[in-house]
């Protein structure tokens, strides 16, 4: 492959091309569309031969087709964000307290469950919200009897609520004013998402590329470790 001497970048194998190109559900043609759009002369024929490794192209064309390969799964991966739904993220199980439970024996359960927030349920249903914070606040402002404060006498608003299939940018907005979002369907509380559930995406995105590289290796496709996109 003929390389810039000034310029010159270690770029995957060429076997990666059709990899990548199969990813973002292009044919072949709409590759060579990108390319021209970017005034990259090539034909169909000529993709054809790069992915099955039947001619060695010049290394200007290596580095177009990697860039616009790269430039349309950045974006795709920005698309993919919102296609996360909360049910995806969300905690099954919902430590709620009660509208009588005093501050103390709330404090406590944060303490056993590491949970800086609750719902809170008056005769089955959920009717506000306690925080850490809440009982920081109230610690200082009357001292040893904060204890015996009842929740409901200082609860705050409901945690808002989302149906299961709420997008994940619709949940970083509630997060970005609320401690928590509820995940409700026909009524019930089925789950519930804090600012610590967001990075499961992290590992939901490990667990798609790990799909795709298992895919793409029953097709008897070549991925080098040492050549990884991210």
């Amino acid at each position: 492959m003929e390389a810039s001497k000034a310029n010159y970048l270690h770029l995957p194998s060429l076997k990666e091309v059709r990899l990548l190109r199969e990813r973002l559900g292009w044919t072949q043609e709409k590759l060579v569309d990108r390319l021209r759009l970017r005034g990259v002369n090539v034909s169909r024929s000529m993709i054809a031969k790069i992915e099955t490794g039947r001619i060695d192209p010049k290394y200007s064309l290596v580095v177009e087709i990697f860039q616009v390969l790269y430039e349309a799964l950045s974006r795709k991966r920005l698309m993919d964000v919102g296609e996360v739904r909360a049910r995806d993220i969300a905690s099954k199980e919902v430590e709620m307290v009660d509208a009588d439970e005093t501050l103390l024996e709330v404090w406590r359960k944060m303490e056993k469950t590491a949970f800086s927030q609750f719902p809170v349920k008056w005769r089955g249903r959920v009717v506000g919200s306690i925080t850490e914070k809440t009982i920081n606040q109230l610690i200082q402002s009357k001292g040893w009897k904060a204890r015996e404060v009842k929740v409901k006498e200082v609860m705050g608003e409901p945690f808002p609520t989302v149906p299961p299939n709420a997008t994940l940018p619709i949940i970083i907005h509630l997060l970005q004013r609320y401690q928590a979002v509820l995940i409700v369907k026909r009524g019930e509380v089925k789950g519930i998402i804090t600012n610590a559930d967001i990075g499961k995406v992290f590992t939901l995105a490990s667990q798609r590329r790990f799909k795709t590289l298992q895919m793409s290796s029953a097709n008897g496709l070549e991925w080098k470790t040492g050549n990884s996109l991210e």
